[in-house]
């Protein structure tokens, strides 16, 4: 039951996002379309949607992995610059719950970094249970077409392939496109983009990085629904992505091991701090 009902629950609250996109084009407004719009309508579908499970439905929810302690000393996360999901569902009555992370692209921005590292965010969460019993988690991601187009080809370029149609498949162009893999060591191994976000979800003061939980080394993406809108000239789109452990090597890369990744900037941080 929980697998699919949250996966349909999400494609339901899905349509009422789209509802709230389409009320606001309408009035020639979309210029007034937010990061905010888009979290606020997600939220109000779960949330409608499912009057029995209202209470468990959440905004601004904390990762379950803040309060790891520092890799090297016995320090642990204050309370302040906490890490957070957009959009939660809490776990209840053996739904497992979920995690969703929410952006907007507009024309001239580049959230690819600021995207990576909500990747991150989730695939970090899940893996913090088994697969099992873990969280379901979801990326929502719209905004104006050119630069949401845009923005996936350079992610496919740094190794993450968020596909949101069957590119090259003219006989079902409504079909829905294969999953793909997420492959973790390819994107902690790049230092321009991938590491860098890890290292600032890990950090939590000067010279601490959290103890990473053990993460999975394959996530599938699949997508659950997409969006598309042509008005006067101008159109948009907007995608959730479900990623799961689900038919990929069950294989997990140990939290010790990652957290050697910071040894040096650790080390480096306290020889500054001694001369």
């Amino acid at each position: 039951m929980p697998a699919p009902f949250n996966t349909d629950w999400m494609q339901r609250a899905f349509l009422k996002v789209e509802a709230a996109l389409l009320n606001i084009i309408a009035t020639h407004a979309a210029h007034n379309i937010t990061e905010e719009t888009l979290r606020a309508a997600l939220f109000d579908g779960l949330w409608q949607i499912e009057p029995g499970r209202q209470p468990h439905v959440d905004r601004e929810v904390r990762v379950p992995w803040h309060d790891a302690q520092c890799s090297f000393c016995n320090k642990q996360p204050g309370q302040g610059g906490r890490k957070r999901h957009d959009v939660a569902v809490h776990p209840h009555a053996g739904n497992p719950g979920i995690f969703c992370e929410v952006k907007w692209i507009k024309k001239n921005q580049h959230r690819d970094r600021e995207i990576v590292s909500d990747i991150l965010r989730l695939v970090l969460s899940r893996s913090c249970a088994k697969e099992g019993q873990a969280i379901r988690t979801y990326l929502l991601v719209g905004g104006e077409s050119k630069p949401f187009g845009a923005t996936l080809r350079r992610l496919q370029k740094a190794g993450i392939n968020l596909r949101w149609s069957p590119a090259g498949n003219q006989t079902a162009p409504d079909a829905m496109p294969a999953d793909t893999q997420l492959i973790m060591r390819s994107i902690l191994h790049r230092a321009n983009m991938g590491f860098a976000e890890f290292r600032d979800l890990m950090l939590f003061g000067p010279g601490h990085y959290r103890l990473p939980p053990d993460v999975w080394r394959h996530m599938k993406i699949t997508l659950r629904a997409r969006w598309l809108q042509t008005s006067s000239g101008r159109s948009w789109r907007m995608v959730l992505w479900e990623f799961s452990h689900w038919g990929v090597k069950q294989q997990r890369w140990s939290g010790n091991v990652l957290a050697r990744k910071f040894r040096g900037l650790h080390q480096r941080r306290r020889r500054m701090r001694a001369a």
